[in-house]
């Protein structure tokens, strides 16, 4: 029987990154490692390496990582072979997910400078409209 494609479960992206970020933390564990998880900058650090975990539903996403990650991963130093990971788990929402690791010089000759620009709604004091929604006919 043909599954239907509306019963794939959705997840958020805080769901992915968890999902990743043990999947990774796993795989550590079993070549021997002992990996911390990491608040700033870097998701995981292990055998003196710093890794960024990165988690998506499909290979064709693309990596986006932060100024603020990349800001402090240079601050320590650590932006530099042998030191500096990208672990990108794909497939996250299969039986068998897949990992590839970039190193420092992969993410150096590969990455893309992107140029975006947000509005924070929290952040400005101004009153808005309220627009009531239709009623619903009985």
């Amino acid at each position: 029987m043909a599954s239907n494609p509306l019963d794939k479960r959705v997840f958020s992206n805080k769901e992915i990154e968890n999902k990743a970020i043990s999947y990774v933390m796993g795989y550590l564990q079993r070549k021997g490692e002992k990996p911390e998880r990491c608040s700033h900058g870097a998701d995981v650090i292990s055998n003196g390496k710093y890794i960024d975990v990165k988690g998506c539903l499909k290979r064709e996403t693309n990596i986006r990582m932060t100024k603020q990650a990349l800001d402090f991963i240079n601050k320590a130093g650590k932006m530099k072979q042998g030191s500096f990971f990208i672990y990108y788990v794909y497939d996250i929402d299969s039986e068998n997910p897949k990992l590839m690791i970039f190193d420092h010089d992969t993410f150096e000759k590969n990455k893309v400078e992107e140029k975006k620009w947000i509005i924070q709604p929290f952040k400005i004091k101004k009153e808005t409209d309220s627009i009531p929604l239709p009623k619903r006919k009985s």
